[in-house]
């Protein structure tokens, strides 16, 4: 269960979203990409982290 005020936030939550979404699209970007670009091959995640398991 949720608490009363929860969901007097909502209106508040939906405006910041919108202003980032509105940033995102006055700055020529993609608000909703498809897919993120690669920084690292798994190669060099497992040289840089060899202690994680797989």
């Amino acid at each position: 269960m949720t608490s009363p005020d929860s969901s007097d936030d909502i209106p508040g939550q939906y405006r910041i979203r919108q202003g980032k979404r509105d940033r995102l699209l006055a700055e020529g970007r993609d608000p909703y990409p498809v897919a993120v670009a690669r920084t690292h091959t798994l190669g060099e995640l497992r040289r840089a982290y060899p202690d994680l398991a797989a």
